[in-house]
């Protein structure tokens, strides 16, 4: 019976991986004044950089699944412009506002 229990239990939990599973859960640090932020507090992410992106157009890649008994069909991605973020921090909500300024 004992080994029977024992094919059943949970293995140990590793030393790195225990703050994860136990730990403060949903923490993050401000990457502006450098504070652990305490839990139930959103975290802002404030974008630093980004770049303008041109996105080519692309033949029959979507396909639309048949209504009514048709027959579904592929069709084309027309492509377009916009911006990436290139590189975003974590913030807690005093600096997100002070770096966005007042809305």
């Amino acid at each position: 019976m004992r080994a029977i229990l024992l094919a059943f239990a949970r293995p140990p939990i590793p030393a790195h991986r225990r703050d994860f599973f136990f730990g403060p859960s949903r923490l993050f640090r401000c990457e502006v004044c450098s504070t652990v932020v305490p839990p139930l507090i959103s975290c802002h992410r404030l974008v630093i950089a980004e770049r303008a992106v041109v996105y080519p157009s692309r033949k029959e890649v979507h396909y639309h699944p048949p209504r009514d008994g048709g027959r579904g069909k592929w069709v084309d991605d027309p492509g377009g412009v916009g911006r990436e973020i290139i590189r975003e921090i974590r913030t807690c909500p005093s600096c997100a506002t002070a770096r966005e300024g007042p809305a």
